[in-house]
């Protein structure tokens, strides 16, 4: 009897890594795009639509998640960028999401 049980535990456990991997590869796409987005959109004469541009297409080469969103908000003199995204499910029920944050200054000319 004990014998039955190995088999679907071992695939658990492999789903489980593997799913875990997927998780961690998705988290660094997620914060590539974060950074990005929000160190184009801090430029001098930039705007947070060029940011979010940026981290879209960064995500779109992530075949790991889906369901991405961003948004880039300039908040006085910080942009902040925020990513989001629902990681693909290898177990049956489990939908991980991965989500990154990135604020930077936003650039000023000093004449001087």
């Amino acid at each position: 009897m004990e014998t039955v049980l190995v088999v679907p535990v071992a695939m658990l456990v492999v789903a489980v890594g593997v799913q875990l991997a997927l998780w961690a590869v998705a988290g660094e796409a997620a914060q590539l795009a974060a950074d990005q987005a929000a160190m184009t959109a801090s430029a001098l004469g930039a705007s947070a639509s060029q940011g979010q541009a940026v981290a879209q297409r960064i995500l779109q080469r992530s075949a790991v998640a889906g369901h991405w969103t961003v948004q880039v908000v300039e908040d006085g003199g910080t942009v902040a960028a925020e990513v989001e995204g629902r990681v693909a499910s290898v177990v049956p029920g489990w939908f991980p999401t991965v989500q990154a944050v990135r604020r930077e200054p936003r650039a000023h000319f000093r004449p001087g």
